[in-house]
């Protein structure tokens, strides 16, 4: 990744792989999260959607997340949380979330 785009980030993105849905307009599709940060995620999804889109993220066993869909390209959506707050962190500034994501082995 290049030096500008990771100091531009707030929080720092951890790979995941697990699968989760998105639904926008009435319609849910299913997606897999490649990354996960408390101020957003990376998603793969077969269907399009428009930028600037709201959509909730859902993975289950943690939750669902408004989110607003901020780039994509080809297949891959970016994300960003709407309320990055409703993610909590512990006092070193580590997001437990994340934690219980990575370790999950959804297949």
């Amino acid at each position: 990744m290049d030096n500008q785009l990771q100091e531009r980030r707030r929080f720092v993105r951890t790979p995941v792989s697990v699968i989760g849905s998105l639904t926008a307009d009435g319609r849910t599709e299913s997606c897999s999260v490649l990354d996960f940060s408390q101020g957003g995620a990376k998603v793969l999804a077969s269907e399009q959607f428009a930028e600037q889109q709201p959509i909730t993220l859902k993975i289950d066993g943690f939750g669902e997340f408004l989110c607003e869909l901020v780039w994509q390209n080809d297949q891959h959506y970016g994300l960003c949380f709407r309320d990055p707050e409703q993610l909590s962190s512990d006092s070193a500034g580590a997001n437990p979330m994340t934690h219980n994501i990575v370790g999950l082995d959804p297949f």
